[in-house]
């Protein structure tokens, strides 16, 4: 009786994911918008204040320059230029990145990013972070990491909540072989209840978020936060848009 109450406690936990998962999903748009976004970082400190530069509010619907480069309505070209060295107080890395313009909770309901992403230029480590669930914290550390490395897709997880640099993760590896000049789709839910999927070209990993993130004020990061401290690398978004509920 005993093994048969754990198989159905089991399987009913399994129904609950794979339920909390089909009602948490997000396709790309047809294009990129910046709609939902707060903040941009760029990977210079043009007025030497020892921050990096960034835009915000209104500004930003229209910005475009030489690191975040509106290429028409169909695509937004986001460069870290090799040399490059603003960076905020907890990174040693730049970056050309989009911050989202409002926080939530992991129990508010469905939140998804989702983009088409095409890497142009690698750094000299291989690695670039192309999307986040990131946190308001003391010492924020972002619970979930999206890397692009030398053709390989992975997510790093935090497991549990802390405000220590190396902080233990779990990987999940979701797409290999994926050429640089070559288009891929991507994206991130989390459901209520911690249920983390991270999809690339369809192909989907799974893993529950630890429950020390529950009341943690988070937000969602895309873009190219190269992981070189000599910058050096670009990436296209052909399709970028954030859903909620």
């Amino acid at each position: 009786m005993r093994n048969l109450t754990m198989c159905l406690a089991t399987a009913m936990a399994v129904l609950g994911a794979q339920q909390a998962q089909a009602a948490c999903t997000i396709a790309a748009p047809s294009s990129p918008s910046t709609a939902a976004f707060g903040t941009l970082q760029l990977p210079i400190d043009a007025d030497g204040n020892g921050s990096p530069d960034t835009v915000s509010g209104s500004r930003l619907q229209t910005y475009s320059s030489q690191y975040f480069e509106r290429q028409g309505s169909d695509r937004i070209v986001m460069r870290v230029p090799t040399g490059s060295s603003a960076t905020t107080p907890n990174s040693k890395y730049p970056r050309s990145e989009l911050k989202e313009g409002r926080t939530w909770n992991v129990n508010e309901g469905c939140a998804g990013l989702a983009a088409r992403v095409n890497i142009y230029d690698l750094p000299d480590s291989g690695d670039i972070v192309i999307g986040q669930i990131h946190q308001e914290a003391t010492t924020p550390r972002p619970p979930v990491e999206l890397h692009y490395t030398n053709g390989t897709i992975h997510a790093d997880v935090m497991k549990q909540q802390t405000t220590e640099a190396g902080s233990p993760r779990t990987r999940l590896t979701i797409a290999t072989g994926i050429p640089t000049h070559q288009a891929f789709s991507y994206s991130m839910t989390l459901a209520p209840g911690g249920l983390l999927t991270v999809t690339v070209n369809g192909k989907s990993q799974s893993t529950y978020l630890d429950g020390s993130f529950d009341s943690a004020k988070l937000y969602f990061k895309a873009g190219n936060y190269t992981q070189d401290t000599n910058g050096g690398s670009s990436v296209g978004f052909e399709a970028l848009g954030v859903k909620h509920g």
